[in-house]
């Protein structure tokens, strides 16, 4: 009898074990965020390098743009409230392998105090992160966009080199700057060109279908060449460029007027063409991005009625 009391009293005990251990809380590790690592970037950076693309209006006014904005990602509370220094090269090598880019002369632009640079061209940025920021950035001020040539694309370039504070330097540590400047009338178009072998003829456009070499929706482009005017060609002979000349009222281009560039009339009078009339605008509509221009000139032999239409 008492073996099976002792039975029956084991039995009770291991219930009761096994219902405070199904009740009993199971404790997981809390996230550490980036397996307790303190990783330093660039946003938008890489390797190869990431491409932060600017276009800024061709005016002479100063424009701040955001050039590198280098964060820290912290696994807690403790490792933000240390103070980081973190070295940001001004990668001029990445510029220099690029042919297409043009590197941005230093005295074009200032940077912004809180990340002094030192050594010059190729030198260093130096940034401080206090306890509490996991962000700071290098602003570059540019005071005068007019200086650009807009047909070239401008470059910076920025590399994270070290970081202390147990920091780690991520794959996303390299980042381009492209600055490029446009005026508000400045756009890719698509062009259809169209030429008749007619007779003298007033401004319009001559019956029948066009003869040869004309052409629908190629690419071409508004380029800026200053703060108020724009080139584009024709798509006779050796392309002659219209050059577009407007006012800028509160961001509206307006009174547009045009001329075929004067470089090109002499090299067309060299070869013996002549401009019989034009050019003319038929059409100038920056809201919607069309344009239509019109000329006539006499090759020598015969007359070229000429209409370039550009539109999105």
């Amino acid at each position: 009898m008492k073996y099976l009391n002792l039975k029956k009293q084991f039995a009770l005990l291991a219930i009761v074990a096994f219902a405070f251990s199904a009740c009993k809380k199971i404790k997981t590790p809390e996230p550490m965020g980036d397996a307790g690592q303190t990783l330093v970037k660039i946003i938008g950076g890489g390797t190869p390098a990431g491409v932060s693309k600017n276009p800024i209006d061709f005016v002479p006014i100063p424009k701040t743009i955001v050039a590198a904005d280098i964060r820290r990602n912290v696994s807690n509370a403790t490792e933000l409230n240390r103070v980081m220094r973190v070295t940001v090269k001004d990668d001029i090598a990445l510029i220099a392998a690029n042919p297409n880019y043009v590197l941005l002369p230093s005295n074009w632009y200032t940077i912004g105090s809180s990340t002094p640079k030192t050594g010059g061209s190729g030198g260093n940025y130096s940034i401080t992160m206090q306890p509490g920021d996991y962000a700071e950035q290098i602003f570059i001020t540019i005071p005068n966009a007019t200086v650009f040539d807009p047909a070239s694309v401008y470059a910076l370039a920025f590399t994270i080199t070290t970081a202390d504070a147990a920091g780690i330097i991520t794959a996303e540590k390299s980042i381009i700057v492209e600055i490029n400047a446009k005026n508000i009338v400045h756009e890719d178009l698509k062009w259809d060109f169209q030429r008749w072998n007619i007779p003298t003829q007033s401004v319009g456009q001559p019956a029948g279908a066009p003869n040869g070499g004309s052409w629908l929706d190629q690419p071409e482009t508004l380029t800026t060449i200053s703060a108020n005017q724009n080139e584009i060609h024709s798509g006779y002979f050796t392309q002659p460029r219209y050059r577009l000349t407007f006012n800028d009222v509160g961001g509206v281009a307006t009174n547009f007027t045009v001329v075929i560039n004067p470089a090109d009339v002499i090299s067309f009078n060299s070869q013996g063409i002549t401009w019989v009339e034009g050019p003319n605008l038929l059409i100038a509509d920056f809201a919607t991005k069309r344009y239509k221009m019109q000329y006539q000139v006499f090759n020598g032999a015969a007359f070229r009625y000429i209409i370039d239409e550009y539109h999105k």
